[in-house]
């Protein structure tokens, strides 16, 4: 993509009701993923270093963590309350955890 062009949308199974839920992201989302537990949507961005999220719909965006803990991110997951990315240039798996009733 070009800068500026990247954009988080959603859609159904088949494709249809393709709705844009962040547009015009100025980053590198290189992946994504629901944190269904919280109700938001999750993904790396290997040009800032950031882990950053969104509620469902695109709104209440927030920048999570990033550098220095992040070199640069390819795939994200989030499981009860921790959030795990792939480093490319660390060579390893990362973890941040967060306290949810879940971890308590």
């Amino acid at each position: 993509w070009e800068p500026d062009s990247a954009v988080i949308r959603s859609a159904r199974m088949d494709g249809s009701k393709v709705n844009t839920l962040v547009s015009r992201l100025s980053t590198w989302p290189t992946d994504i993923t629901i944190d269904y537990q919280n109700g938001r949507v999750v993904w790396v961005d290997a040009r800032d270093k950031l882990v950053v999220s969104s509620k469902l719909d695109g709104t209440d965006i927030k920048y999570i963590f990033g550098s220095p803990r992040i070199s640069y991110p390819l795939a994200i997951a989030v499981w009860y309350g921790s959030t795990y990315w792939a480093d490319l240039h660390m060579s390893a798996v990362k973890v941040a955890r967060e306290r949810t009733p879940l971890t308590r």
